[in-house]
C-alpha cells in the first residue's frame, strides 16, 4: 500500500510539472531588446564573468517560457571591466535602448547609475548594492545600510543565545575606511537596541589591529561586526588571536571575496558568520518558488557553461528575473525610461533565486524586500543558516571557539 501510494504521488508530480512545461512555450516575434553590460572573463579571473553567465541563462530561461508577452529578450552585450570601458559601452548603447542592466562590479554600477535618466536610459542594478539609487536606476540587491541592519537583527535575536546565563550583548564594531563600509557600520548602530561598546575605522596598521584587539579583550565585547573587508581583515583576525581577544561571534558584513578564500589565506576559521547578498539557498526552495523556470535555468546555464551556476551567477539571474517577471511585463511594449520607471513603483510582487522581492520604498526607492543571505563557516565549509527559508546548515549557530581551542583543530 506504502508503495502503491508513492508512486501515485510520483505520477501526480511527474504529470503537474509536464503539464507546466506543455503550457510553457517558447517566446516568438519582435526580440524586446536590452543593453547588457558586464565584465568579460579575464585571463586570470574567469569568475568575473559569473554575473553575465547568470543573466544570460536565466533571460535564456524566460524566452523558452514565454518571454514577455510572448516575446523574446535579447541582450545586446557590452563588455567593461574598467571607467573608461563602462562609459563606452553607455555611450555605444545610448539610442539603441531604453534599458541596460548590469553590472558584476562596483566601477561599472557607478558609472550606469550616473548616467542614467529620462532622457538616456533606465538602468537596472542586478548584483551590486545602490546606495543612493534614483527614479532611473534601480537595485533589487540590498544596499550597505540594508546589510549592516540586517546584520546587526541577526546579532540581536540569534547571537544571543550564544551568550552564557546573565551575560549581555557587547558588541564592537570595526570597519575599513570607506564610504561603503561606513555605511554598513552605520545601518549597524543604527538597528542595535543597544549603542555599541565601540565603532572605529581600521587602517589595516599592525599597530592599529592590535589597539583593537586590546581594547576588545579588557572591554569585555563578545561580538565583532567587521564591515566589508576583503584581504586586510586577516591581519585583524591574528591581532585578535594575539591579543586572546575571545568572542561568542565573528561577523563578517559584505565582504564576499573575503569569505570565499578565507581558509586558505588566515587559517581555520571555524564558525565566522558571513553576511553578504549571496550565499547557498537550497533547490527544494528554488524549484518550489519557481518551479519549471528555475529547471530550465538550471539546464541552460549547465548546457552553456559546463558547470553548475557560482552563488554570483544566481544573484544576477535572481536580479533579471525580477525585472523580466515583476516590472516589464506591465509595459506591454511601451519601453520607455520614464515608463520603466513608473512600471518598477507599480511592479508585482515575484519572488526570486535568493529569496527577495520587489517592493521600493517610496521615498528613498532602496529595496525594502532586499534579503541578506548569513552564512556560517561549518565543518570546513560555509552554509546559510539565515533566513529560514534558506537554511543549509546541517548544525545550529555555532559559538565562536576561543583561540586556544581553535590550535587545537585544523580544518582547512
Amino acid at each position: 500500500m506504502r508503495i502503491l501510494t508513492i508512486v501515485v504521488l510520483i505520477l501526480i508530480f511527474c504529470a503537474g510539472d509536464m503539464a507546466q512545461a506543455e503550457d510553457c512555450l517558447p517566446a516568438t516575434g519582435d526580440p524586446v531588446r536590452i543593453g547588457a553590460v558586464f565584465p568579460p572573463a579575464t585571463l586570470l579571473n574567469t569568475a568575473v564573468a559569473d554575473p553575465y553567465r547568470g543573466v544570460l541563462a536565466m533571460t535564456t530561461a524566460i524566452n523558452a517560457c514565454g518571454g514577455i508577452h510572448g516575446r523574446p529578450v535579447e541582450l545586446i552585450y557590452v563588455p567593461a571591466a574598467n571607467i573608461v570601458e563602462a562609459e563606452a559601452a553607455v555611450a555605444s548603447l545610448q539610442g539603441q535602448v531604453p534599458l541596460i542592466v548590469g553590472s558584476g562590479l562596483p566601477v561599472i554600477s557607478e558609472v550606469l547609475a550616473a548616467r542614467a535618466s529620462a532622457s538616456t536610459f533606465f538602468y537596472w542594478e542586478v548584483s551590486e548594492a545602490l546606495d543612493h539609487p534614483h527614479a532611473y536606476a534601480l537595485s533589487p540587491r540590498p544596499n550597505h545600510a540594508q546589510l549592516g541592519r540586517q546584520a546587526a537583527a541577526f546579532v540581536e535575536t540569534e547571537i544571543t543565545t550564544l551568550l552564557d546565563e546573565g551575560q549581555v550583548l557587547r558588541v564592537g564594531i570595526i570597519h575599513e575606511d570607506l564610504q561603503r563600509a561606513s555605511a554598513i557600520a552605520h545601518g549597524v548602530s543604527d538597528r542595535l537596541n543597544q549603542p555599541p561598546l565601540m565603532r572605529e575605522a581600521y587602517a589595516s596598521r599592525q599597530s592599529d589591529g592590535y589597539r583593537l584587539a586590546v581594547r576588545a579583550r579588557e572591554e569585555r565585547m563578545n561580538v565583532i561586526v567587521l564591515a566589508a573587508f576583503e584581504s586586510g581583515a586577516d591581519r585583524l583576525w591574528y591581532n585578535m588571536r594575539q591579543a586572546d581577544a575571545n568572542l561568542a561571534a565573528w561577523v563578517q558584513v559584505g565582504g564576499s571575496q573575503y569569505r570565499q578564500d578565507i581558509c586558505w589565506r588566515i587559517g581555520n576559521t571555524d564558525s565566522l558568520i558571513s553576511v553578504t547578498a549571496l550565499g547557498a539557498v537550497p533547490e527544494a526552495y528554488r524549484q518550489q518558488t519557481l518551479g519549471y523556470l528555475y529547471e530550465q535555468y538550471h539546464q541552460h546555464y549547465m548546457e552553456k557553461f559546463g558547470m553548475q551556476p557560482a552563488e554570483s551567477a544566481d544573484l544576477a539571474a535572481s536580479g533579471i528575473m525580477l525585472l523580466l517577471r515583476a516590472v516589464l511585463p506591465a509595459l506591454e511594449g511601451a519601453y520607455t525610461p520614464e515608463n520603466l520607471h513608473i512600471a518598477s513603483q507599480q511592479a508585482s510582487t515575484v519572488r526570486g533565486l535568493m529569496g527577495e522581492g520587489w517592493q521600493p520604498d517610496p521615498e528613498t526607492l532602496v529595496n525594502d524586500a532586499a534579503v541578506a543571505i548569513i552564512q556560517q563557516r561549518q565543518k570546513g565549509a560555509f552554509c546559510t543558516i539565515a533566513p529560514d527559508y534558506a537554511v543549509t546548515c546541517s548544525l545550529p549557530l555555532q559559538s565562536f571557539p576561543t583561540w586556544r581551542e581553535r590550535v587545537r583543530t585544523t580544518d582547512c
